[in-house]
C-alpha cells in the first residue's frame, strides 16, 4: 500500500498559503459593506498596517469658561450650571463668533416674540442615523413647543425615502433625483444647499400634507420653493385654503423662491418647462424650524464640496442660526486606523470653515457620532469612542460648540440597550422613531440648559 500522508500535508501547506495570500488582498466592498482584512497567523505574525489600529483616545481639555463682564469691564464670578443627567453643550468659541450665543440670543427672541420676519433656523446636517426624520422630528416639535413656530422645514423635491417621514407626507411625479452619494449624474456645481438637486421634464407635480403625528408640524403660514430655471418655466401652486395661483419665471442661474403665504396644512405645486428643483420649506414667521439635511451614507465630508456661491445665494434667501453637523458612524469601522481619522478630521475641518465663512453670524455645533454596536453582541466599537474623543478636539481646535451624542445616549453599550427594548435596528447602528424621540429629550434638555446659563450670564453682565 502506497503512503499517501504526503498529500494530506501538501494540502495543508497549500489551504496555508492562499490564506496567507488573501491578507494582501486590498479592502473592497460587496452591496455596500466594507469587507475584513484576512490574516490567519495574525497571533504570531503581523503585518504593516495590522497594528495601526486607533489605541489612544484623544481627551481635550474642556473649554474655558466664557467670560462674563459688568458694563465697566469688572470680571464677575460667572460659572455655568449644567442639571444633574443632562450632557453639557460645550462651547470652544469663547465668546467669538461659531459658538453657541448667537443661537442662545435668536431662540430668546423667538421666546419673547420679538424675532419678527422669519424663524429661528437650525441647519441639521446628518447621515442615515436621522434619515425619515428620526430624532430630528421629535427635537422640532420640542423646541417649538417651547419656543413657538409651526412647520416641518425643509422637504426636498422629489426624495423617495420622504414617505417614510411621520412628520409630512410627499408624494412627486415627473422629477428626477441627483445626489452627491450617487456620484454618475451627479453635479456639485447644480447642487443645492441639502447635496441634492431634481430636474424635471415636461410636466412635474409635488404635493407636500402635515400630518397629525406632530401638531407643530400639521400646519405653516410660508410655503417658498427653492429652484433654478434653465428655460422659461411657470409654477402654479395650491394651498388647502386657496386657489390655484400661476406665476412665470424667466431663465436665469441665479437661486430663485416662490412663496405662497397663508395658513395652511397642505401645498400643491405643478412645474412647467425644465427648471431644476431643490425643495420646499414649509414654516412661520417667528418661532423656530429645523431643516433635516440627511444624507444616507455620507460621512459629511462631501460638504466641503459645496460651492461657496451656491451657500452665499442660500445664505441671502435662507440664513440659519445654528447648523449642526451630526456624522461619524460612515466615517469608521473596526479597521480604521490612526491615519484614516487623522485624513477625514482634516475634511470635516474644512467643512466647518466653509460654513464659518458663508454663514459668518450662524452658530455651529459639532454632534459627536452616536454608539455603534458591534454585530457580535452590540458591544460598542472600540472606534467610537476614539472618533467621538477626536470629534471633541476638531470642535475646539475650531473653536466651535460640541455635543457628545455618544455620551447623551448613554455612552459604552447604549445602542445595545436600545436594542434590547425594540428601539434600535439589528445592525446596532440606527435607531427607531422611539429611540430617537429619548435621544432628542436628551438634546432638548442640554439646548435649554444652554441658554438659561446664557441669559443668566447676560443678566449679570447687564446688572448696574
Amino acid at each position: 500500500m502506497r503512503d499517501n500522508t504526503y498529500k494530506t500535508f501538501l494540502l495543508t501547506v497549500l489551504v496555508i498559503v492562499l490564506l496567507f495570500a488573501l491578507h494582501f488582498l486590498p479592502s473592497f466592498s460587496v452591496f455596500g459593506m466594507k469587507l475584513r482584512k484576512i490574516n490567519i497567523l495574525s497571533q504570531i505574525i503581523t503585518f504593516p498596517g495590522d497594528n495601526e489600529t486607533i489605541d489612544v483616545i484623544p481627551k481635550p481639555k474642556d473649554p474655558k469658561q466664557i467670560q462674563a463682564r459688568s458694563k465697566n469691564g469688572k470680571l464677575l464670578d460667572f460659572k455655568e450650571i449644567w442639571p444633574k443627567g443632562v450632557q453639557p453643550v460645550l462651547d470652544y468659541s469663547e465668546g467669538n463668533g461659531g459658538g453657541m450665543d448667537h443661537f442662545y440670543a435668536m431662540v430668546d427672541s423667538a421666546a419673547r416674540h420679538k424675532l419678527k420676519g422669519r424663524p429661528v433656523r437650525v441647519a441639521y446636517y446628518g447621515d442615515s442615523f436621522i434619515e425619515s426624520d428620526i430624532l430630528v422630528a421629535d427635537l422640532r416639535e420640542m423646541l417649538q413647543s417651547k419656543y413657538g413656530g409651526n412647520g416641518v422645514g425643509w422637504i426636498d423635491a422629489g426624495n423617495d425615502l420622504e414617505q417614510y417621514k411621520r412628520s409630512i407626507k410627499a408624494t412627486f411625479s415627473g422629477i428626477t433625483e441627483h445626489m452627491v452619494m450617487k456620484k454618475n449624474g451627479y453635479n456639485v456645481t447644480m447642487a443645492g444647499i441639502a447635496e441634492r438637486y431634481y430636474t424635471t421634464n415636461g410636466s412635474a407635480s409635488l404635493i407636500l400634507t402635515g400630518t397629525k403625528e406632530y401638531p407643530h408640524s400639521a400646519t405653516w403660514k410660508n410655503s417658498r420653493m427653492y429652484f433654478r430655471t434653465n428655460s422659461n418655466t411657470s409654477i402654479d401652486v395650491k394651498t388647502d385654503k386657496k386657489s390655484w395661483l400661476s406665476k412665470s419665471f424667466t431663465s436665469s442661474p441665479a437661486l430663485q423662491v416662490f412663496e405662497e403665504t397663508g395658513l395652511t396644512g397642505e401645498v400643491r405645486y405643478q412645474f412647467k418647462g425644465s427648471p431644476v428643483l431643490f425643495g420646499a420649506a414649509l414654516e412661520t414667521d417667528g418661532g423656530l424650524v429645523i431643516d433635516n439635511f440627511s444624507m444616507r451614507g455620507s460621512t459629511g465630508a462631501s460638504l466641503a464640496d459645496l460651492p461657496d456661491g451656491t451657500l452665499d445665494e442660500f445664505y441671502r434667501q435662507r440664513p440659519y442660526d445654528l447648523i449642526v453637523l451630526q456624522f461619524g458612524v460612515n466615517a469608521v469601522d473596526a479597521n480604521s486606523t490612526d491615519k484614516d481619522m487623522h485624513d477625514y478630521l482634516a475634511k470635516m475641518k474644512s467643512v466647518i470653515r466653509k460654513f464659518r465663512r458663508c454663514f459668518p453670524e450662524a452658530s455651529i455645533l459639532v454632534v459627536s457620532t452616536p454608539d455603534r454596536g458591534s454585530k457580535e453582541g452590540g458591544a460598542t466599537m472600540p472606534n467610537i469612542k476614539a472618533l467621538e474623543g477626536y470629534q471633541k478636539e476638531l470642535a475646539a481646535e475650531e473653536r466651535v460648540g460640541f455635543y457628545s451624542l455618544f455620551h447623551a445616549m448613554g455612552g459604552d453599550g447604549s445602542m445595545a440597550r436600545l436594542h434590547d427594548k425594540g428601539m434600535s435596528s439589528a445592525d446596532y447602528v440606527h435607531v427607531s422613531h422611539g429611540g430617537g424621540k429619548i435621544i432628542a429629550r436628551q438634546m432638548f434638555n442640554s439646548l435649554v440648559a444652554g441658554e438659561n446659563n446664557y441669559l443668566r450670564r447676560r443678566k449679570m453682565e447687564e446688572e448696574p
